[in-house]
C-alpha cells in the first residue's frame, strides 16, 4: 500500500540520519515527516524493533531492517 511505501522510505531515511548524524531524535523525526517525536519513536520501534536512541547506540548489523522482514515475507508468498 501507499502507506507501507511511505513508511519504508521514512524508516530508511531515519536510520541513515541516526547513524550518520548527531541530530537529536526530535530533528530526525521532523526530517522524516513526523510532527510529533513520540509518534516517531513509536513508529520507529514498530519498524525496527528498538527505539531510535537504542538503534543509534547498538551494533546495527544485528538488527533486521524493516525491509528485510518484508522481503522474507514477500518471497515466501511467491507462487511456486
Amino acid at each position: 500500500s501507499l502507506q507501507q511505501l511511505k513508511d519504508e522510505v521514512r524508516c530508511e531515511k531515519a536510520k541513515e540520519l541516526l547513524l550518520r548524524t548527531k541530530k537529536p531524535v526530535k530533528q530526525v523525526a521532523a526530517a522524516v515527516g513526523f510532527g510529533n517525536e513520540k509518534s516517531f519513536v513509536r513508529a520507529f520501534g514498530g519498524w525496527v524493533g528498538v527505539g531510535p536512541g537504542e538503534y543509534r547506540k547498538t551494533d546495527n548489523t544485528t538488527i533486521p531492517s524493516h525491509r528485510d522482514s518484508r522481503d522474507k515475507r514477500a518471497i515466501s508468498d511467491l507462487p511456486s
